[in-house]
């Protein structure tokens, strides 16, 4: 069940996860799976028949099906309250992705629902941004927050605000002829903090890995992907381009804040827009895309 996945159901129940990122379950029984609502992505850990490490769930085999336990939340303020869930996931013979859904409150009778996902294909097409609202235009849509980061306007555009290490994370799917090629990792980076030490400016980062995400095959750091302005709050270009490994599927994408030993955060923000991963055929193909790329730096 590994892989992307893409809601193709007609009329899904509210808050439905529109796609789906699943790793796993791997030979340790680990199982991450990231649903990606508009409102953003939220990530769920499971151990699959075995008892739950620290903030992981409940999942177990059933014949040919994954069975996943929810727990719900009884809401004391104005948010709703959720229900127990138990989700049975299978795989279709046309190759979907389906999902049973039961949601019961208390001894309630449970509400049933079936999902169907179908799996998602990343375009092949050289040049064209696999990461999807790279430029923040739909606030966190698609984009994993943690720590101190959100969506602000500068100069009359939305872009990532993060600060004191905070992170924004997106898995992105690769297409399947993307190893042998070349991945330009780009964006646009301002920040509040300047001076000789990294801690605090704006920074790509990428991890590249399998399907089921149980190793690292690569990694997308160094060469220009820090922005490094002379002047507060100026905008400037990061960059970076990376041989893709084979067997490579995704790329954990991350901005972030650099870190040096010594130097601590001091709260100061760093600004992220027009992020992207590009693929192409050759890497004369990858620095001429770069060296043409503008972006918010402009």
């Amino acid at each position: 069940m590994s892989g992307f996945w893409q809601l193709a159901s007609g009329s899904p129940p509210p808050n439905t996860a529109t796609r789906l990122v699943v790793k796993g379950p791997r030979a340790n029984g680990s199982l991450e799976i990231e649903r990606d609502y508009s409102t953003g992505v939220v990530l769920e850990r499971y151990r699959v028949d075995a008892p739950p490490i620290a903030s992981e769930l409940e999942a177990r085999r059933a014949g040919d099906t994954l069975v996943l336990d929810i727990p719900g939340v009884q809401s004391r303020g104005a948010a709703p309250s959720l229900p127990n869930r138990e989700e049975t996931w299978s795989i279709g013979a046309s190759g979907e992705l389906i999902i049973d859904v039961a949601d019961r409150f208390g001894n309630a009778p449970a509400a049933r629902s079936r999902l169907t996902f179908t799996r998602r294909i990343a375009s092949a097409k050289p040049g064209e941004n696999l990461v999807a609202n790279g430029d923040a235009s739909r606030g966190r849509a698609h984009w994993s927050f943690v720590g101190k980061g959100s969506v602000d306007v500068r100069d009359g555009n939305p872009c990532f605000v993060l600060s004191n290490l905070s992170l924004v994370l997106q898995t992105v799917l690769l297409p399947e002829n993307a190893p042998g090629q070349y991945l330009v990792a780009i964006g646009a980076g301002a920040n509040q903090r300047i001076g000789p030490s990294i801690t605090g400016k704006a920074n790509l980062y990428g991890i590249l890995a399998p399907a089921d995400g149980s190793k690292y095959l690569g990694y997308m750091q160094g060469q220009q992907m820090l922005a490094d302005s002379p002047e507060p709050n100026r905008w400037v270009k990061m960059s970076g381009i990376y041989p893709v490994p084979p067997s490579t599927a995704y790329v954990g994408f991350r901005l972030g804040q650099g870190s040096a030993r010594g130097v601590e955060p001091d709260g100061s923000k760093s600004c992220f827009d027009d992020v992207g991963l590009y693929l192409f055929p050759t890497e004369a193909d990858a620095r001429s895309f770069v060296g043409q790329w503008k972006g918010r730096s402009r």
